[in-house]
């Protein structure tokens, strides 16, 4: 049978493992939607009077900030999950 301690243990060490993953998520993430932003902004000069376009526009903004925001913050989940299942031991 398995001991509660040994259940948290092993959740603790799920939780480093998917925040490592979230982290790589993140990268991709940013990487892809600042792609995305660069290639939109090339078609800015032939179509940045269209309505839909502006939306657009505003939307991969919000992506983009987005990304940033969640590749910032992933280290530090990262790493406090990390140190908290090394404290456990």
């Amino acid at each position: 049978m398995t001991s509660p301690w040994q259940v948290v243990k092993e959740d603790l060490e799920a939780t480093v493992e998917f925040t490592e993953q979230v982290w790589l998520a993140a990268a991709q993430l940013l990487e892809t939607s600042k792609a995305a932003a660069t290639t939109f902004e090339r078609v800015a000069p032939h179509v940045s009077s269209n309505p839909a376009f502006q939306h657009a526009a505003e939307e991969i903004k919000t992506l983009v900030s987005l990304a940033e925001q969640a590749y910032a913050t992933a280290p530090t989940c990262y790493h406090a999950a990390d140190d908290a299942n090394r404290s456990f031991t």
